[in-house]
């Protein structure tokens, strides 16, 4: 369960497509979220970042306003390719996450 009486981010989205107040969450979420990913994305030479789980179904009102300020963010001259997505897992990407680590730690013929 997310947000109030368990809306999940899709639904929180859907009602901040017409909130002033919650719109202005949204892009101040997309802001701290962009500068955050523009600094790994220096230090770790990102080309793509998945954004996963439950977040990932906001759509346009978070993906949106996270681009933009991405673009902003991303000042260095090898930055300028870096991309954000919208996971394809939803909320079961942690548990398909740590399945495909488990059966990559099995060794060999067990």
């Amino acid at each position: 369960m997310v947000g109030p009486a368990g809306a999940g981010a899709r639904d929180l989205a859907a009602a901040g497509a017409s909130d002033p107040l919650a719109q202005k969450a949204f892009h101040r979420s997309a802001d701290a979220l962009a500068a955050m990913i523009a600094s790994v994305g220096a230090v770790c030479d990102l080309d793509v970042v998945v954004i996963g789980g439950g977040v990932a179904q906001s759509g346009p009102l978070l993906f949106d306003p996270l681009r933009e300020r991405l673009a902003h963010y991303a000042g260095l001259d090898f930055l300028s390719g870096l991309t954000v997505v919208p996971g394809e897992l939803g909320g079961n990407a942690g548990l398909i996450g740590a399945a495909r680590l488990a059966t990559l730690a099995r060794p060999a013929g067990s």
